[in-house]
């Protein structure tokens, strides 16, 4: 088969094969951009359990602990700005938020035990 005869000569020829490689370059995009997303959103609906779950358990025990509270507001603070930033350019406070978490956990265990008793899932 003739490309001229078919109609594909010249610019026709480019232009279909343009568009062949963006939307095969915007299939691999879409994957990724939905994994970031997905993977932003866990990390954040995890944290803010974690804290929910951290002040019901704090209700319980006297006395304030300023170490605490500190941390605690750090770690709110960048989960804020990882919101606001979205998936892509929110990942880095999002991680320090985890982080806050983990060192939270290390801090305090009797209390953080507690809180992660109750957040694994059964």
């Amino acid at each position: 088969m003739n490309l001229e005869v078919a109609g594909f000569t010249g610019w026709g020829l480019w232009l279909i094969l343009g568009v062949f490689a963006f939307n095969l370059t915007c299939i691999p995009l879409w994957f990724l951009l939905s994994h970031l997303n997905r993977n932003h959103e866990f990390r954040i609906k995890r944290i803010r359990t974690f804290l929910a779950l951290l002040e019901k358990e704090r209700d319980s025990q006297p006395g304030p602990d300023e170490q605490l509270d500190r941390s605690v507001l750090l770690m709110e603070e960048q989960l804020e700005r990882a919101e606001g930033l979205g998936p892509l350019w929110g990942r880095k406070p999002a991680v320090l938020a985890e982080l806050g978490m983990h060192q939270l956990e290390h801090l305090h265990p009797a209390l953080c035990a507690a809180v992660q008793e109750r957040l694994v899932l059964p």
